[in-house]
């Protein structure tokens, strides 16, 4: 997208009268609010390998590597660390009277002593969690470090590092914390390669842990790119220069307005592509493309009077900006069913469902769906029980988990959740088996975007399909003995293989078998694909979920041609993959799900001259038109 700019220049009469008010102020006052400590890197005390052991407690770090963060000349020594339970005391050596009495029990016999024959079972290989180990070695570092490990552990926000533990060691210090992004805003910024709208949501973010630090009684007062680390979401570091909030004096003039011209001072850095200097700058002859942004810098950076009297006010400004130049993500969606044309087959044990909507925190609003489909299995009408019962859990438990959400997720975390509603539709299933007295179960695929993020939680062999460019991708792996045995012969790709093989329909994994269920039960995407927890979809991109009784008779290629034909009308789609399905005989019950992403980008605004209005327009067609024309 090419953003097209205009200069923000007020006309002549307005700009004499308000030159002396659009200047940044410089002197004393600039030195008092932007100026920025002399740092000096520390030197890392510790070797890999090293353990530092906590003084209260059964446990110990061991150092993985030294952490060096991109764009900050961090005053504390940084490591990556193994948390691993110290070592259980040494049992007492055995007496000499005990070592012969075990000996004289010990058999002889030259025939081999019976042993437990060897499992095909791998043994379970401990698990460490990794931290942050953070270190101060001199009296002056080890006074910031413990102020600022007290107010981590204090602040309930998201946007600071979490701690694990803090400890002193001697004339050491050491603050254990969540790891942490490695790469510092002032590096971003450095490398010009953060988009506006991705800025803005990290500059979004930073208002937001400053509103928080403040709820606390705090004020940052050093604030500098280099303490934001972005991130999902960004981390707030080094508090070396935070101070007790001063409740007796109005907050624009205080130690409020401090952190509100500091954020001020990075949103002026990435529009200038240079830090705020102490000489004087006119906001009023700023080139600036952004509608909004310089409303924001003259109540940030401008004269005292005239800033934002808290930071609760600039955070709701930015936010609203942000809304205005966002992607606009849409899903566009279509599902149908058939009980095919077996005419043994008096029931339709498929069920799909989906939900969609905003999750909005403080941060930002975002558009989420969920959709799945369910293959029912089991005689008496179990199967349709069975698979109803799946789709409305899911749908239910990812309601109650979205309207609880405070702040958006990691990948990690959206992945989790998508398989943990799939532990309990498998739960619902099994008691509703139990209601009916009836032996029954049923596949699942469920697929879980937030925005672009997808993610992804699958049992049985019901399938997710992504179609993006007139290429299509399986996403999930059957959970079938004919799967098993193409994995086995080498054939885990080959499709065909599978659809072909005469135990397709023998399931190695089901929901409604037993519960709880194991974690690994549930799978994500196929293992073969890729590892990552989610999957950054694309404007355009199609999702295709299916029961068997699709991808049975209708191949990949037939698919694609369909989706390239009628890819613009999902309904069409569908019904023409249904279509195909009753033309090769429809076997089996037979359910297609389709969701199309869309995403619309922001429209353009100029500033225009004299600063009176602002006009918006689609992105231009021509890359050689000037910016701020129409083309």
């Amino acid at each position: 997208m090419r953003l097209c700019s205009g200069m923000f220049i007020l006309s002549s009469a307005r700009k004499d009268e308000k030159e002396g008010e659009a200047m940044v102020e410089k002197g004393e006052d600039f030195l008092e609010e932007y100026s920025e400590p002399i740092q000096e890197a520390a030197t890392p005390l510790l070797s890999v390998g090293e353990f530092v052991q906590h003084p209260e407690g059964n446990t110990q770090y061991q150092i993985q590597r030294v952490v060096t963060v991109q764009g900050w000349l961090c005053p504390y020594a940084l490591y990556e660390v193994r948390e691993i339970p110290a070592s259980p005391p040494k049992a007492p050596e055995p007496s000499s009277e005990e070592v012969a009495e075990t000996e004289q029990l010990t058999p002889t016999s030259e025939e081999p002593e019976a042993t437990e024959p060897k499992r095909d079972v791998e043994t379970p290989t401990e698990e460490f969690t990794v931290f942050w180990l953070w270190e101060a070695g001199d009296p002056e570092r080890v006074a910031w470090l413990r102020k600022e490990a007290d107010i981590f552990s204090n602040l309930n926000s998201p946007l600071f590092p979490k701690v694990r533990a803090q400890f002193a060691q001697g004339e050491r210090f050491y603050l254990v914390t969540e790891p942490l992004p490695e790469k510092s805003l002032e590096a971003s910024l450095q490398q010009k390669e953060l988009t506006f709208p991705d800025f803005l949501l990290i500059l979004t973010q930073v208002a937001q842990g400053l509103v928080h630090l403040h709820q606390a009684g705090w004020v940052h007062s050093g604030l500098q790119p280099s303490c934001v680390l972005p991130g999902k979401p960004v981390k707030l570091v080094d508090l070396r220069q935070a101070r007790r909030r001063d409740e007796t004096e109005l907050d624009a003039h205080g130690d409020v307005g401090v952190d509100v011209f500091s954020v001020g001072a990075i949103l002026y850095h990435f529009i200038r592509g240079e830090p705020l200097s102490e000489a004087e700058i006119s906001l009023t002859e700023l080139q600036c493309r952004y509608a909004g942004v310089p409303q924001i810098l003259s109540r940030c950076i401008g004269p005292k009077e005239d800033r934002y009297p808290n930071l609760q006010l600039l955070h709701e400004e930015l936010k609203r900006l942000r809304r205005r130049y966002m992607p606009d993500i849409t899903y566009d969606l279509f599902g149908a069913t058939t009980i095919g044309l077996e005419p043994s087959r008096t029931t339709n044990e498929d069920a799909y469902g989906y939900l969609e909507g905003v999750i909005q925190t403080e941060a930002e609003s975002l558009r989420w769906l969920i959709a799945c489909v369910a293959d029912g299995m089991g005689g008496m009408e179990a199967g349709e029980v069975a698979s109803e019962a799946a789709v409305k859990t899911v749908l239910k438990e990812a309601t109650k988990t979205i309207q609880a959400i405070r702040s958006l997720p990691s990948s990690e975390e959206q992945a989790r959740w998508v398989k943990d509603w799939v532990h309990k539709a498998n739960e619902s299933v099994c008691e509703a088996m139990k209601n009916r007295r009836a032996r029954g179960g049923t596949t699942l695929s469920c697929a879980f975007l937030l925005g672009k993020r997808l993610a992804v939680a699958h049992v049985g062999d019901s399938r997710i399909y992504l179609f993006r460019e007139g290429n299509i991708s399986l996403l999930t792996r059957d959970h079938s003995l004919a799967a098993v045995l193409a994995l086995q012969e080498g054939k885990a790709g080959d499709l065909q293989y599978i659809r072909s093989h005469p135990d397709r329909n023998r399931l190695t994994r089901s929901l409604g078998e037993r519960t709880p269920l194991p974690d690994y039960f549930v799978e994500g995407f196929s293992p073969e694909l890729t590892q990552k927890a989610t999957w950054e979809l694309q404007d355009g991109d199609i999702l295709l979920l299916c029961s068997d009784g699709v991808w049975e008779p209708v191949t990949e290629e037939d698919m694609v041609r369909v989706l390239q034909e009628h890819g613009d009308d999902l309904s069409q789609a569908a019904y023409e993959i249904l279509d195909l399905v009753l033309q090769r005989g429809a076997h089996d019950n037979a359910t297609v799900l389709l969701v199309r992403l869309k995403e619309r980008q922001p429209v353009e605004v100029v500033i225009q001259a004299g600063g009176e209005k602002d006009a918006e327009f689609r992105p231009q067609t021509s890359p050689d038109a000037p910016e701020g024309s129409d083309g």
